[in-house]
């Protein structure tokens, strides 16, 4: 019997981030994958969770994962964490497999680590990370690396720098790619699209921004590409919209939105978050979205684009064509040129290509959940 203890708070952090998101949809598909007989009778998983936090996990639903309560507040267990001084955790839970979601390993006696890095960014483009993050990590994740057993990791590219960057041996890593929610995330009506505009003021005609406000995101040439396709084409009637949570280093980004808005450009930031629950019909209702960071561990806006029929703009470099091998969605994210014909080219091509895609999911590569989750549990038996 293997027994996995998963570091479950992630899930019950303030701000849900998009680690929050992988690591629920994970767990919940670990969760599912049980009852099947030949991994129930092989694994047993425990989820700890600080106990300040327990009425944060209703939405999971777990009918074979055990809920393990920490004595410490979230807060404290935090701050211990990042200092190195928690005491070891399988001094408490016992032996087994510990899974840490946020790139770096707490210490452990007589157990193994498998710690969950996305990808490098902040080794590769430091200069696009959070000052405080980046020292962190960079003095932290050497030894984490050193002592895993396995690795999780979300794409062949992240893989690939983990293996180039750090000498990893490839038989420790595991791709656990993420997926979109196909009960969520498909075409949506008319009907759902005028509700949806309504609730967070948004116009008949749209091109689409949504990622975290810091730099590696380069939505500061998304703005200048669409402000050079409302000059260059005469066409007044396109807005941008923006949804952007949470970020650093993003006051030049708000002065630049503000600058553009008072020059007569349609650029929106809408007030109220977007949901989960939203997003689809948000993206359905897109004329596009456009999606050019520098750097990229995965990059599920347009993945979840593309399932709700919408075509989409996207940088290409590294992990993004994992997405869609079709040439058409890419663009070189430092080609303002490029950037800004593309939009003029989907735009003349929309209902086209909102058809095609409706019709041919064959266009965008399929991910599933529990295939990971699968892939997981396979390579730690």
């Amino acid at each position: 019997m293997n027994h996995i203890v998963i570091d479950g708070n992630v899930l019950v952090e303030d701000h849900f981030s998009g680690i929050g998101q992988y690591c629920f949809n994970i767990i919940k598909s670990l969760d599912e994958l049980l009852n099947n007989p030949i991994y129930k009778n092989n694994f047993k998983i425990k989820l700890l969770i600080c106990f300040d936090k327990k009425n944060q996990l209703k939405e999971l639903n777990l009918n074979n994962i055990q809920v393990v309560y920490l004595p410490i507040k979230l807060r404290y267990y935090n701050a211990l964490f990042h200092r190195n001084l928690l005491p070891p955790l399988d001094l408490f839970f016992g032996h087994g497999i510990y899974i840490f979601p946020k790139f770096i390993s707490s210490k452990l006696i007589n157990s193994l680590a498998v710690p969950i890095i996305y990808d490098i960014t902040f080794e590769l483009f430091p200069q696009y990370g959070e000052d405080k993050n980046v020292a962190y990590l960079h003095k932290n994740l050497p030894k984490t690396l050193k002592n895993a057993y396995k690795i999780i990791t979300i794409s062949e590219n992240s893989k690939n720098d983990l293996k180039e960057k750090f000498l990893i041996n490839e038989a420790k890593l595991i791709i656990a790619y993420p997926a979109t929610d196909k009960n969520l995330f498909y075409p949506r009506t008319k009907n759902e699209i005028t509700k949806i505009r309504k609730k967070y003021g948004l116009p008949e005609k749209y091109v689409l921004s949504i990622s975290n406000l810091e730099p590696r995101k380069n939505i500061l040439s998304i703005i200048t590409a669409f402000c050079n396709y409302v000059d260059k084409y005469q066409d007044q009637s396109l807005s941008l919209v923006i949804f952007g949570s949470g970020g650093w280093k993003k006051e030049t980004l708000i002065n630049v939105i503000n600058q553009k808005i008072k020059a007569g450009y349609k650029i929106i930031t809408p007030k109220p978050p977007l949901t989960d629950q939203d997003k689809p019909a948000v993206l359905s209702g897109a004329n596009l979205l456009i999606f050019i960071p520098f750097y990229e561990g995965f990059g599920m806006p347009p993945l979840e684009a593309l399932s709700c029929g919408t075509p989409v703009i996207i940088a290409n470099n590294s992990s993004l064509n994992e997405i869609t091998n079709h040439s058409e969605f890419f663009v070189d994210e430092k080609n303002l040129d490029q950037i800004t014909d593309k939009i003029n080219f989907f735009l003349k091509n929309n209902v086209n290509y909102k058809n095609k895609l409706t019709r041919n999911t064959t266009l965008f590569h399929q991910f599933d959940w529990n295939k990971s989750a699968q892939n997981i549990l396979d390579n730690l038996n």
